[in-house]
């Protein structure tokens, strides 16, 4: 966590010219930079990330930028590092990707198919990333295994009597179709935090996608699943309503289909990827559960609780919508 003035030193090791205050937009971890040009740069504090883990992310950013995907690249400091050390911690400063003119985002339905777009062009863009340094370089995700070798048992020891018993008939319930849609799915390298926050739009299109911080292996329907539970958080357990002025469960099944078939138009969909979509939304979802117990944060757990509960009522539904949205 880095105070404003010590973000302002740390600039130090870049050669730029700061026009005006640095702006805080992440308390302690983000910083908008004003140049006199009227380029706007993003200064973040990574903490301790290794410095290889970071060579890795600048690399395989600057291999999504050359094949156009809008993403930013960490602008070397004056001695030739993507990034700079300062004060127990490590700094990356990158292009801010929206512009100061960029428009306010559209209405969501609008701003749906280049998400869908806008995700298949990324995995076309990872695939081709050299995978001789994978294996070495980061990490990846087997959600079959990670459910019921870590999550489940995990959650089975500590949760309430009522609550643990619930969660032993959701993975009795799914284990064999899990197993079944997730066995031998292709791996890639996929973003693995794609959620709409880190997705930046201008009117209905999409401009930017950042914190790529999180590159890893795994299926890429997995950032599609990633992606959707984020926007189940909308609707409310106990009405079936949105948080907002959306609508109800109706409107989230109504645009999803057209996000897949966004994504199958720029990069075909297996109708195996298709079938995973539901248990890897439980997966994703269950994963949180566990975490927010280890941090004591009882309120999102029980969020993350309520949002399993939905998708393993309506998985048969998220099903039919991933197969037949053509």
């Amino acid at each position: 966590m880095a105070t404003l003035d010590a973000a302002m030193r740390a600039l130090a090791a870049w050669d730029i010219r700061l026009y005006g205050d640095l702006e805080e937009m992440l308390v302690g971890r983000v910083f908008k930079v004003r140049q006199k040009s009227g380029r706007s740069l993003i200064l973040k504090d990574v903490g301790q990330q290794s410095l290889e883990r970071l060579v890795f992310e600048c690399d395989v950013l600057g291999h999504l930028y050359a094949q156009g995907i809008p993403v930013a690249v960490p602008i070397k400091t004056r001695e030739g590092r993507p990034l700079a050390d300062f004060e127990g911690s490590r700094f990356t400063l990158t292009p801010c990707l929206l512009a100061e003119d960029a428009e306010e985002p559209g209405e969501w339905v609008e701003r749906v198919p280049s998400y869908g777009e806008t995700f298949a062009c990324l995995h076309l863009a990872l695939a081709t990333y050299p995978n001789t340094v994978l294996a070495a370089t980061t990490w990846s995700s087997d959600p079959f295994r990670e459910t019921f070798d870590r999550y489940v048992p995990n959650l089975l020891r500590v949760l309430p009597a009522a609550r643990a018993a619930k969660i032993a008939a959701i993975a009795s319930a799914i284990e064999g179709g899990m197993r079944r849609a997730l066995d031998g799915l292709p791996m890639q390298l996929i973003h693995r935090d794609l959620h709409d926050g880190n997705i930046l739009c201008s009117g209905d299109r999409v401009v930017g996608i950042v914190d790529c911080d999180h590159f890893s292996l795994g299926t890429p329907m997995i950032d599609i699943a990633y992606f959707l539970h984020h926007t189940v958080k909308w609707i409310k357990e106990e009405d079936g309503t949105m948080v907002g002025n959306e609508g109800g469960k109706e409107w989230w099944f109504s645009w999803v289909p057209n996000l897949l078939r966004a994504y199958d138009e720029v990069r075909p969909l297996s109708k195996r990827a298709r079938a995973a979509l539901p248990y890897l939304m439980v997966w994703v979802i269950i994963s949180f559960v566990d975490l927010f117990f280890k941090k004591n944060d009882f309120e999102e757990m029980r969020l993350y609780l309520n949002l399993l509960d939905f998708v393993y009522v309506y998985r048969s539904e998220i099903g039919r919508c991933a197969i037949s949205f053509a």
